[in-house]
């Protein structure tokens, strides 16, 4: 490795992990609270080491180290502000409390999508020779759209708030929704009874026809 790409990258890393112990510390080592600013901050430093990572491939360190010197003049400001809410109250506690509040709600958000979608998808009934679709009444198209016209301004606002404090307040990532649309389950017999066969996890009477 270069040596100046091993200078920065070693003290982009001391940075991080000192970090990661001020959000902790922030919230008087709170598990929700603690799991929800590192959440918000982790994707501030990966977007952060592959520019400077990129930069320095392409360009020459003295740029690198510009970049990395405004960087750490904010990221100065921002331990500061944690160390505050560490030790005093105040209006900076109360900050880094609605940060961590702001994750929570989002990844609410998020679970909530994903089990209104899967309600939307359908339930399997094992008796019936067709699944039984639920009705579509949960999470129409244009509440999806306010939200995420809501949190998309919001997040222009942190922007704004960054811009003028010279500090960092994270970033929300845009989480894609895990869902996999319901499927026939493939019917698995028992090998040591002969009467009943099993499916999904319920124990069946087995057909006449299919008995041996």
């Amino acid at each position: 490795m270069d040596p100046s790409t091993l200078a920065w990258t070693k003290s982009f890393v001391s940075s991080y992990r000192l970090t990661l112990r001020a959000l902790s510390a922030s919230v008087r080592h709170h598990p929700t609270s603690a799991r929800n600013l590192r959440s918000l901050y982790r994707p501030v430093f990966r977007d952060t080491a592959a520019k400077l990572r990129q930069q320095h491939a392409a360009t020459k360190a003295s740029e690198t180290q510009r970049e990395l010197y405004e960087w750490n003049r904010r990221l100065d400001r921002t331990l500061a502000i944690l160390l505050s809410s560490a030790t005093t109250g105040g209006q900076l506690k109360r900050l880094v409390r609605n940060l961590s509040t702001l994750t929570d709600v989002y990844r609410t958000r998020v679970a909530a999508d994903v089990s209104a979608r899967h309600r939307r998808a359908g339930e399997w009934n094992g008796q019936k020779v067709t699944p039984v679709t639920v009705k579509k009444v949960v999470l129409p198209n244009e509440r999806e759209e306010i939200q995420m016209s809501a949190w998309s301004a919001l997040g222009e606002l942190v922007l704004a708030a960054e811009n003028d404090t010279q500090c960092l307040l994270g970033r929300q990532e845009q989480r894609k929704l895990a869902f996999t649309r319901l499927s026939v389950p493939r019917r698995v017999f028992t090998q040591n009874q002969r009467g009943i066969y099993n499916v999904v996890g319920k124990t069946v009477p087995r057909p006449s026809h299919l008995k041996t």
